[in-house]
């Protein structure tokens, strides 16, 4: 069954370190998956990590699901290399996270079935301009959601920054608290049934 509002979904979902964004996004991706949608999820850090490997492999010290930055407990201790990278490469192109992301984005809404409603689920939004570029090059409806949990706050002044200026720029359309993982799937399923 088709859903009503056929319009390409982008959902961008934004919060601090540890507060539910990944488990919010796997939550949205099983309520939409069927009855005429297709949800995926994404990620801006993706392409960050595969560079991060690029030079774990090309220092020959590269071991898939060990020191891999996609593998959790070596991104979270070698965490510095990622943000030192992210933090250059932003500084060269500020976009340029956005851009290969777009594409992702674009390819994944162009090759939907033309029965079924592609919905992209952005689980890692840190930036303004990320949503400045999504919103001028895709033909969406994207849906900015803040996840806040109670005795987490910004990691590090940067990220404190960058929610502010979302918050500034009045981009969040939804922000909701959620307390532990049976509260992020609640909200999940509020913001679904708002959409769906």
């Amino acid at each position: 069954m088709m859903p009503k509002n056929t319009k390409p979904l982008v959902f961008m979902i934004t919060g601090v370190a540890r507060a539910g964004k990944d488990t919010f996004a796997a939550c949205l991706m099983e309520h939409f998956n069927g009855n005429g949608n297709r949800a995926e999820v994404f990620k801006f850090a993706d392409v960050l990590k595969e560079r991060a490997n690029d030079v774990l492999r090309a220092m020959g010290v590269f071991k898939a699901g060990e020191r891999d930055f996609h593998a959790e407990d070596f991104k979270v201790k070698n965490r510095g290399l990622l943000v030192e990278l992210g933090r250059t490469l932003r500084g060269v192109d500020k976009d340029i996270f956005a851009r290969h992301l777009n594409a992702q984005v674009a390819l994944f809404m162009d090759y939907s079935p033309l029965d079924v409603r592609p919905i992209a689920l952005i689980s890692d939004w840190r930036y303004l301009n990320e949503y400045l570029f999504l919103a001028k090059h895709l033909d969406v409806q994207i849906v900015t959601v803040e996840i806040q949990r109670p005795g987490f706050g910004p990691a590090n002044d940067e990220e404190a920054g960058s929610l502010a200026d979302m918050m500034s720029a009045m981009q969040i359309l939804h922000t909701r608290l959620a307390v532990d993982p049976a509260g992020v799937r609640a909200v999940a399923s509020e913001i679904y049934h708002i959409y769906r």
